[in-house]
């Protein structure tokens, strides 16, 4: 079950909920092993609303999720983010009523669009919904790694990474 250390209010209790559901929709395989994600490994420490990041969310609420990491040092604490899902920019365009009925929403589009287009998925990446609302659920990375530019200096090699880069974008 999930511990909570914060206080209750009627925003932070419909926002536990929210999490609980999202932590059904984490695959099984991603809740044993190492570092398992679960119900019982789960334990909330902070729940913080704010406004939305990004062009895509500005305006919009989303939620920071602390939860307490495999140990109590402070390091090992995981960070969550919970955002409204967007429709996707092509559902503007064209319109699958027949697609559409494979979804319970945006956030579940999106978290199967991810797996089937990635071979390697975040642990965290599940989806809910609050209020009507559907929500992506992920690890806000901390630190990324950057490309290390320093042994690069030949321009074929220049080129070659800015393809890469740019296929990866793409």
């Amino acid at each position: 079950m999930i511990n909570i250390l914060l206080r209750k209010t009627p925003k932070v209790s419909l926002s536990l909920q929210a999490f609980r559901n999202y932590l059904k929709t984490i695959p099984g395989a991603k809740k044993h092993g190492d570092h398992a994600v679960g119900e019982r490994e789960c334990r909330v420490k902070d729940i913080v609303a704010r406004a939305s990041p990004g062009i895509g969310s500005a305006g919009k609420i989303s939620y920071s999720i602390l939860v307490e990491g495999p140990t109590e040092t402070l390091e090992s604490d995981i960070i969550l983010y919970m955002k409204p899902a967007q429709k996707s920019a092509i559902s503007h365009v064209v319109q699958n009523a027949e697609l559409e009925k494979y979804f319970l929403h945006d956030g579940q589009r999106t978290v199967l669009c991810s797996y089937a287009m990635q071979a390697a998925t975040p642990k965290w990446l599940g989806y809910t919904s609050m209020r009507g609302v559907p929500y992506l659920v992920d690890e806000a990375t901390a630190h990324s790694e950057d490309l290390e530019w320093d042994g690069i200096s030949d321009l074929r090699d220049i080129f070659e990474i800015v393809t890469f880069l740019g296929q990866a974008t793409g």
